[in-house]
């Protein structure tokens, strides 16, 4: 959360020093210092997937046994229903407003990378002599394109690949590393659609009446659009295919975790995964039921899993609100890289001896003409669409799910639409990064992915 939203009175005050322990509080100490940071993000992944979140289905053991020995933050929300504005956020320590990216995929001419004023999370290790890589396998953001979203801003290296070779990539990086601290950034597709049937499906999840096989995005934005029906069997289908894609990622994401105990300096690294937005899977309200991602500000599309893993720290749960734009000055502070004021980094550290933990969580989506600003509380939801001033305000302690707004604003939803107004009325967009163009070949390639805004 913010510093400049702290001033706000009731819902939006934020907490008082909360995570370190006593000594660290009064030596200022940081949990870990100098340790290397291996940090994974789980595209489309949705909260509610979670074994250590309470799903029972048995889809991530992986994740479960790391989350066991790891500080799990239960509300957890991410910044943007989709990746570029995710991504572009928790790296920067930004919210959009205060990053300068910006795209529009109906004009070519508008490919407004991550603004150079900015400072990352990666050039804030490497100022400070860490090694830093990135292993990507989201193909927008991967930078093997002709465009650049500039998203490795900071990164020594950033090497793109399928889930697999990421993977693989990452573990061979680990296993080799020596006394040089390093972050690691390793991103995996997993469930994102386009979901391959995987060998041993059936066996898994059961049969379904449906005559899909693979699932395609293109499938998801045509019943979306009204021009494919979805049976009652194929969204039993598609669930169970992104349920699939959650269990091999889960596997995937254990191997990379058994690379860093294995590593030379097991004990002083720090391990964070989470995801950069979660995937709406056709829940009830809707009309036609919508799958996918980007189109919302609400419960499925924002709720993410953050477990972050400190070295000879308790494990421990925190129910409270944390935002995925906190997890870079969550980093730089358990590692000991003091916040530099010049970055002007919006989010706060979650652990160590300076936390806090916010109220409010802030989310945005589409392209700025459109954008629409969601805040929201554990119990309270508010969205603004600025260019036409329309507004929804939820009761989320009845409607989690966001299906039906209230007609009359609580105290709650006018304390929330105060935040966005400030958020809109003093956010300082720095100077726009480069503009680059996709080719058509490439723009489709966006399409299919759900990018669409």
């Amino acid at each position: 959360m913010s510093r400049w939203l702290a001033g706000l009175s009731g819902v939006v005050a934020t907490a008082a020093l909360v995570a370190g322990t006593a000594a660290e509080a009064a030596s200022g100490s940081a949990p870990c210092a100098g340790c290397n940071v291996v940090w994974i993000t789980m595209d489309t992944t949705r909260a509610d997937r979670m074994g250590f979140l309470g799903n029972q289905a048995g889809l991530t053991p992986r994740l479960d046994a790391l989350a066991a020995t790891s500080t799990v933050f239960t509300r957890a929300y991410s910044q943007a229903p989709a990746t570029l504005l995710s991504v572009s956020s928790y790296f920067s320590g930004r919210y959009r407003a205060n990053n300068g990216i910006d795209f529009d995929l109906e004009d070519l001419d508008r490919y407004h990378a991550l603004s150079p004023e900015v400072t990352t999370v990666a050039e804030a290790l490497g100022g400070k002599g860490y090694a830093t890589v990135g292993f990507n396998a989201n193909p927008v953001i991967a930078n093997d394109k002709k465009y650049s979203f500039g998203l490795d801003q900071g990164f020594s290296s950033w090497k793109p690949g399928d889930d697999a070779a990421t993977a693989a990539a990452a573990v061979a990086y680990l296993r080799g590393t020596g006394s040089t601290p390093y972050l690691a950034y390793v991103h995996l597709m997993g469930p994102h659609a386009d979901n391959p049937r995987l060998e041993g499906f059936e066996a898994r999840r059961g049969k379904f009446d449906s005559k899909l096989v693979d699932v395609s995005q293109k499938f998801y934005e045509d019943v979306a659009a009204g021009k494919a029906t979805a049976t009652a069997g194929d969204m039993a289908y598609m669930r169970a295919m992104y349920d699939d894609g959650v269990w091999e990622m889960d596997q995937r994401v254990g191997a990379v975790v058994d690379a860093v105990r294995a590593s030379k300096r097991a004990d002083k690294t720090v391990i964070v995964v989470t995801a950069d937005h979660g995937e709406a899977l056709g829940e009830p309200g809707a009309n036609p039921p919508r799958f996918g991602h980007g189109h919302a500000l609400d419960e499925a599309l924002l709720h993410v899993p953050l477990v972050v893993y400190v070295p000879g720290s308790s494990p421990r749960r925190d129910d409270r609100l944390a935002e995925l734009v906190d997890v870079a000055p969550t980093l730089t502070d358990v590692v000991g890289v003091a916040t530099e004021a010049a970055w002007a980094w919006d989010g706060q550290p979650l652990m160590g001896s300076r936390a806090v933990v916010g109220t409010v969580a802030l989310a945005e989506r589409a392209r700025w003409e459109a954008r629409q600003v969601g805040a929201r509380t554990l119990t309270h939801a508010y969205l603004l669409t600025p260019a036409k001033g329309w507004t929804k305000a939820y009761d989320l302690r009845v409607d989690r799910g966001q299906t039906t707004p209230v007609k009359t604003l609580a105290p709650e939803h006018q304390a929330l639409a105060a935040v966005i107004k400030k958020y809109l009325e003093t956010a300082k967009p720095p100077g726009a990064g480069t503009k680059t163009a996709a080719t058509e070949e490439e723009l489709e390639m966006l399409k299919a992915l759900g990018y669409t805004q």
